[in-house]
């Protein structure tokens, strides 16, 4: 294993710190009541599981691209900072350790998040990742256009931003990937070392399928990393697995 990606929102942090992004963002009046409003009446129709539906996930990143339109790139990084010192408190507490014990051993640390690059960036920085990617919002003149340039949590486009962050798909057989949602299922099943986070019904019953280890904040260590997939069928004996 030479490289470890992770997943941010429920894998490190409790919280989808987008959505606290835009809160703080309405809060100090830097972006408009109505856009975010309507994001906000989407996401409370679904719960986690739900949401994470590709058609669903387009559309929340479609809502939230209009919430932010015309918005200020410099006030949007300056509220991006300072949640993430509000918040930086809160990541989970194997978080720390493990991320130093994989520096230590020289591998290249990798933050993939469907999160605005704008607070992925500052999560980076903190936390001692070599490389990341949020998702990007196109700027014209210093304002949001509102289009995207890159949505890490839309169908297909994780797995292809790990392989361009990894030097290419043929490191992606020495790569582990940590992710807790159905919207990691496909970079989980392109790498050489997939762990299933805190999984859901439908993250569980992938790992069930392919044999992946299953992990919590308690139990998530270097070696759960190193873990190949076990031959299917499953071994987990967890509920909806269709091995």
């Amino acid at each position: 294993m030479r490289y470890a990606v992770f997943d941010l929102d429920g894998t490190l942090h409790p919280e989808v710190l987008g959505i606290l992004l835009l809160r703080d963002l309405h809060a100090a009046g830097i972006c408009r009541r109505e856009p975010v409003e309507r994001l906000f009446a989407f996401l409370s129709g679904f719960d986690q599981e739900h949401l994470h539906e590709p058609d669903r996930v387009v559309t929340a990143y479609q809502l939230f691209g209009k919430a932010l339109q015309g918005c200020d790139l410099r006030q949007v990084r300056l509220v991006a900072r300072l949640l993430w010192e509000r918040e930086r408190h809160r990541v989970f507490p194997y978080v720390q350790p493990l991320l130093e014990e994989l520096r230590a051993r020289g591998r290249t640390l990798v933050l993939l998040s469907g999160t605005p690059d704008e607070v992925v960036e500052q999560v980076a920085l903190s936390l001692g990742f070599h490389r990341w990617r949020g998702a990007v919002l196109a700027s014209r003149e210093g304002l949001y256009t509102g289009a995207y340039v890159h949505t890490p949590a839309a169908p297909r486009e994780k797995l292809a931003l790990a392989a361009d962050m990894t030097g290419g798909r043929e490191n992606l057989a020495y790569c582990a990937a940590v992710g807790n949602s159905s919207t990691d299922i496909e970079l989980l099943a392109g790498v050489g070392h997939p762990v299933a986070f805190e999984a859901g019904p439908r993250l569980a019953a992938a790992a069930c399928r392919h044999g992946w280890p299953l992990a919590d904040r308690h139990t998530l260590t270097a070696a759960t990393l190193d873990t190949a997939p076990a031959p299917s069928p499953c071994r987990h004996g967890r509920e909806g697995c269709s091995a």
